[in-house]
This record gives C-alpha cells, structure tokens and sequence, in this order.
C-alpha cells in the first residue's frame, strides 16, 4: 500500500486501536463475591517491531506506542539488551477467530496477556487485557471471551460456584458446583452487580469469573455423580 491509502489505512488502525480502549479489561478483580490466568515462548513469537497495523500484531503495536507510550520491540526472541525498557510480545495461541499474545517487558518475565478479534469489517480489535499473578507460575491458561453454545468448566472457587436462579446476587441459589464442574453456556452474557452472569445448562445462572474452557482449566475434570447443595459460600 503505497501514498494516501496506506496513511488512511494506519488512521484506521489506529482509530481501532483507541476505540477498543472501552472493550478492554485490565487484570482481575481484587474480590469476587461469586466462588472460593506467559513465560516466553521464543519459538511461538512472530511479531515485528515493525508490524503492519493491519495484523493482530500491529495493533498490540499501537496499543503500546498510543496508549501505554511505550517503545514496543516487536519479537521477544529478537529483542537485546539495547531494547531494555520496551515491551515485546510473544504469540500465546489462537482458538477460532481469536488470537493471544504475552506482553511485558524486554528481557523480563511477560505477565500481560491481550486477545484480539476482527471485527465484522475485519479489522482486528483488542477484545482484553489480563495481567496475572507475576509471583505465580503461568498455568497455560488464556482468558478466551466465552460464547453461548460452548462448553465451560468451574475452576478457581477454592470451594464451589454458586449458580443462581437469576442473574443477580441476591437470587436464590439453586446448585453450588464445585472445580472441575462441566456445564453448557446457553444464554447471556448479562452484566448486573459488577458481575458478568452467563445462564449454564438448565441449572442457572452463574458469574464468569470462574468459568472456563476445558483445555484452559488445568484440573481433574470429572462432574460428580451427585452434586453438593447449596451451601452459604462466597457467593459464587
């Protein structure tokens, strides 16, 4: 792409860029009410310092540059000492039409984790931003926005999820299921109380939180035969 047409294309990208700034979900919750998530990969990294903004790439690339305002060093297999004090990326995976990739510092452990997705004009667009734990192991797992139709897992309650009669966390509690649970997303998402609530089965409704796809849940996953009753938790 050459003259006006590739200065109108970065304008877009990085118009995209900015507009997903309302899409995007920094780290975790501190606290949750509802129940008891990048090392480097040199072999997976494929970015550029220089990606084109059209690619999944390029748009971390803009990400970094317009709204961190940091130096972005592209391939963290690339990367050198010279490149200290930038932020690289390796690529995490892809599952469908999304892809992840680690981000953080040159030369340092990558603890950020940013998903991305064309939109319906196929432009891609940052869908979140994770940090985890630096001070625990990377357990593999990536925060993959869920969908109606899919298959998820309880994990991470330290105890069972409460799935509740409503979306909300006052509605009574029909079934408390454990780590390891598998249900069916069928309805949702619904956003109430601080919360996202997704409908699970015919069971109810639960917070995502603490639902996750079954390659992304590193744990026994066996549903229990018989499942425990409700039991006053921290509301999960």
């Amino acid at each position: 792409m050459k003259g006006m047409g590739w200065v109108l294309a970065l304008a877009a990208a990085a118009l995209a860029a900015f507009v997903v700034v309302g899409c995007l979900s920094v780290g975790g919750d501190d606290e949750s009410d509802e129940g008891g998530d990048g090392g480097i990969d040199p072999a997976a990294a494929t970015a550029t310092a220089e990606a084109p903004p059209d690619t999944p790439e390029g748009v971390v690339r803009l990400y970094v540059e317009k709204l961190l305002n940091r130096r972005f060093a592209g391939d963290c297999a690339q990367a050198t000492g010279a490149d200290r004090g930038s932020l690289c990326i390796t690529r995490r995976g892809e599952r469908g039409k999304y892809v992840a990739f680690n981000l953080g510092p040159v030369l340092s452990e990558l603890t950020t984790i940013v998903v991305l997705k064309p939109n319906d004009q196929g432009v891609w667009e940052i869908v979140s931003v994770t940090s985890r734990d630096p001070n625990e192991p990377d357990d593999g797992a990536t925060p993959w926005p869920l969908e109606v139709g899919e298959m998820v897992v309880v994990f991470g309650t330290g105890d069972c999820l409460n799935v509740r009669e409503e979306p909300r966390i006052d509605a009574p509690v029909n079934f408390c299921r454990p780590d390891g649970w598998k249900m069916v997303i069928q309805g949702g998402p619904v956003e109430e109380g601080g919360f996202t609530w997704w409908r699970l089965g015919g069971e109810g409704w639960a917070v995502q939180d603490y639902l996750r796809y079954p390659e992304d849940a590193p744990l026994p996953q066996d549903t229990p035969e018989a499942a425990p009753e409700p039991t006053p938790t921290a509301d999960g």
